[in-house]
């Protein structure tokens, strides 16, 4: 992965650290340049402004920025603030939140009021100074945290798929928002992706975030929006890809399946009973509840 870090000059000799780690773990490494004979720890800025305006210091940042795949903010405390991130280095995070690019904070999230809530609007994954969580390759896939689920309706049974890979379990067709414009996009596009049936409506139905993991890098969260899906026919077509099979689920199976998933959470089968006979993925035996199916 490409990173460029983004901090204060005045902890250059610990990000220079940081990059050498970095480099170390596969990573190549983008810098913040420092000027010999700039006095970056005076409080008369005047000749970082000068130095700023004559080595063009903010846009060959961003230069920098542009060419990486995510950004590293290194922020330890300064002037008494905790894991203190600076005016420059807030503007580097806005540019690199514009332009996509994932945005890693070596230390957790500064109390800095005036711009904390921004900082939470972008979302940073926070590596508590665990270099190693930061994945090697560019193509990893991150999680974006967001996950929609369709439940459809046949004559009183509700539409099953069996998962080819983890989470292991039986759920109605569901997947992460990822590009798609919003969350009713989302769920159009991962309908026809799984069983191939085309929602001709959808009615909300719940959300919330839930503590679920997913095979995804720091997918360990999700928030999730609920539909039902009223659709054009019942001809499925499962995904081979994804689904090892599916079926028409009654109440009773419904509740059967539930039953196996909290025999499963409490220990008393094994992880090798539960992939070859598994019951619901627990996220959806929390939503099934919910809803008031289960």
């Amino acid at each position: 992965m490409i990173i460029t870090i983004c901090s204060s000059i005045k902890f250059f000799d610990r990000i220079l650290r940081i990059k050498d780690k970095l480099e170390e773990l596969g990573h190549v490494v983008l810098m913040p340049v420092k000027v010999e004979g700039v006095d970056y720890l005076s409080k008369d800025g005047t000749s970082r402004v000068e130095a700023k305006k004559r080595f063009g210091f903010i846009s060959k940042h961003m230069e920098k920025i542009e060419q990486s795949d995510a950004i590293l903010v290194a922020n330890f405390t300064k002037d008494g603030i905790e894991n203190y991130i600076g005016a420059n280095t807030f503007m580097e995070m806005g540019f690199a939140h514009y332009r996509g690019k994932i945005i890693f904070l070596l230390n957790p999230i500064s109390d800095q009021k005036y711009i904390i809530d921004e900082v939470l609007t972008m979302e940073p994954i926070v590596l508590d100074r665990n270099l190693y969580r930061i994945p090697k390759a560019k193509n990893t896939s991150i999680c974006d945290h967001t996950s929609v689920g369709i439940l459809v309706w046949k004559e009183g049974e509700l539409l099953l798929i069996e998962r080819m890979r983890k989470p292991i379990g039986f759920a109605p067709p569901a997947g992460h928002v990822d590009s798609n414009p919003s969350f009713e996009e989302a769920a159009h596009s991962e309908l026809w992706e799984e069983v191939e049936l085309i929602a001709t409506g959808l009615r909300f139905l719940a959300e919330g975030r839930k503590e679920n993991p997913c095979r995804r890098w720091d997918g360990t969260w999700h928030y999730w929006k609920i539909y039902e899906a009223m659709v054009e026919n019942y001809n499925v077509k499962a995904s081979p890809d994804e689904t090892k099979q599916y079926m028409w689920c009654s109440k009773d199976k419904l509740k059967e399946l539930a039953q196996r998933t909290e025999e499963y959470l409490a220990k008393k089968i094994t992880d090798n009973e539960w992939q070859s006979k598994p019951g619901l993925e627990p996220v959806w035996k929390e939503w099934l509840t919910e809803i008031g199916i289960l």
